[in-house]
C-alpha cells in the first residue's frame, strides 16, 4: 500500500503549478502528486503520479464537480491552487468539504474576492490604511489620477487577470477614454517607474512588431504564508525583472520597511480569513516607499526561484499543514545571490499524451 501523503495541484500545467511541483521535486518519495489540467499537452501534467483532464474554470459548475469527484476518490492531504481562477473555486469547495481532513490552502470565499477583483484590492487596502497604487474604474476617478500623477497610467483587467495579459500603458486621454469604454478594467497610477509617455512609444516605421514587450525592472515581489488562525508564518521579498509577462531574474530583499509592509498585509488578510500563500506585487514610489499594486493569494512563477535562495515556501506550507512544522527560513547566504530563470525542454511520450486525451486520466 502506498503510504505517501497526497498533494492535489490544480492547473498543474500552468506556470505556477509547475513551480509548485519543482519546489517539491526533491521529496518525490514522500508525496503522491495528483494534478488537474484543462489542457493535455503539458509536460508538468506527466510529472505527477496521476493527472486528470478537467473542464476550464470558466465552466465553473463542471470544474467544481470534476475536482470534487477527484477529492472524494483520492482524499488528498492538501490542495494547492495553480491559477488565480482556481483560488476562488477552491474557496467554494472548501466550504462544502469542511468536515474532511484535507487542507485547502486557499482563503475564505469572501477574502478570495479581494484578490480576484483588482478594484476591491484597492478598496481593501484603503480601508486598512495600507499603501496601494491609486486606482479607478470610471473616467471621473481616472482623470483624478491624471491630475494627481499625470500620464502614463496602467490599465489592467479588473477580474482574474494573470501573466500581464490584457494590460495596457495609457499615454493620453483618448487612450484612457477607450479603456474606460472597454469596461472591466482598473486604471492605476504607474508607481515609481520614472519613464515618460515617449519612452513607451513603439517604432512603427517598419510595421507593427510581431512580438513586443517592455521590460519592467526592479518590481518588488513580496511573499508570505498565513496560518490556520490567520497568523503570519513568514514573509520574504525580492526584486524581480519582468519581460513578456514573466519574471526572469530575482534578487533578494532584506529591507525591514519593505518586509514590514508585507507582514502587515498578511496580518490584515489573515484577520479577514486568509489562509495559505500570499503574493504582493509593487514598486518603490518616488519617496522610496513600497507601494503595492496587486494582491494574489497563491504561489507564483518565481516560487521555485525563491526556493534556490533558501525560501521554499511550498515545502514550508506543506510541512506546516501536514506535520505542524513552523517555517524556519534562514536566507542569510542569499544576500550575495541572484537567481535567473532560463528556458528548458521537457519530453512528453505520445503514449502518455494519448492516454490522458482519450481517457481523461493518466497514471504512472
Amino acid at each position: 500500500m502506498d503510504k505517501r501523503r497526497k498533494i492535489l495541484i490544480t492547473s498543474v500545467g500552468s506556470n505556477v503549478g509547475g513551480n509548485i511541483l519543482l519546489s517539491l521535486a526533491h521529496r518525490r518519495d514522500e508525496f503522491f502528486f495528483i494534478g488537474t489540467n484543462s489542457i493535455a499537452e503539458s509536460a508538468f501534467a506527466f510529472m505527477c503520479d496521476e493527472t486528470y483532464l478537467v473542464p476550464k474554470t470558466r465552466d465553473q459548475k463542471n470544474f467544481i464537480s470534476s475536482v470534487n469527484m477527484i477529492i472524494a476518490e483520492h482524499k488528498p492531504d492538501i490542495i494547492l491552487a495553480g491559477r488565480d481562477q482556481d483560488v476562488d473555486l477552491l474557496a467554494r469547495l472548501k466550504i462544502h468539504n469542511g468536515q474532511n481532513q484535507c487542507h485547502f490552502a486557499v482563503p475564505s470565499a469572501e477574502v478570495s474576492a479581494i484578490s480576484n477583483d483588482k478594484f476591491l484590492s484597492y478598496q481593501f487596502a484603503c480601508r486598512m490604511g495600507l499603501p496601494f497604487a491609486p486606482s479607478a474604474i470610471d473616467l471621473f476617478g481616472s482623470l483624478q489620477l491624471v491630475k494627481d500623477s499625470g500620464y502614463p497610467l496602467i490599465a489592467k483587467p479588473r477580474y482574474h487577470g494573470h501573466a500581464s495579459r490584457g494590460v495596457f500603458i495609457i499615454r493620453q486621454q483618448s487612450e484612457l477614454e477607450l479603456a474606460i469604454q472597454q469596461g472591466d478594467l482598473v486604471i492605476q497610477s504607474m508607481i515609481g517607474d520614472g519613464r515618460t509617455c515617449e519612452d513607451f512609444d513603439i517604432d512603427h516605421s517598419c510595421g507593427v512588431p510581431l512580438f513586443y514587450s517592455f521590460e519592467m525592472p526592479e518590481q518588488i515581489s513580496g511573499q508570505a504564508l498565513v496560518g490556520h488562525e490567520g497568523e503570519v508564518l513568514c514573509c520574504v521579498a525580492s526584486y524581480n525583472r519582468y519581460a513578456f509577462g514573466r519574471s526572469n531574474r530575482y534578487r533578494p530583499i532584506f529591507d525591514d520597511e519593505i518586509l514590514s509592509v508585507i507582514r502587515t498585509y498578511a496580518d490584515r488578510l489573515g484577520c479577514e480569513g486568509h489562509f495559505g500563500p500570499l503574493n504582493l506585487q509593487g514598486r518603490l514610489n518616488d519617496q522610496g516607499k513600497f507601494v503595492v499594486y496587486e494582491i494574489n493569494m497563491r504561489f507564483t512563477g518565481a516560487t521555485e526561484g525563491r526556493s534556490l535562495l533558501g525560501w521554499n515556501e511550498v515545502e514550508s506550507l506543506v510541512d506546516y499543514c501536514l506535520d505542524g512544522t513552523m517555517p524556519d527560513f534562514k536566507p542569510s547566504h542569499a544576500r550575495d545571490l541572484i537567481v535567473t530563470r532560463e528556458p528548458s525542454s521537457l519530453l512528453i511520450p505520445n503514449e502518455n499524451l494519448s492516454q490522458l486525451i482519450q481517457r481523461g486520466h493518466w497514471s504512472r
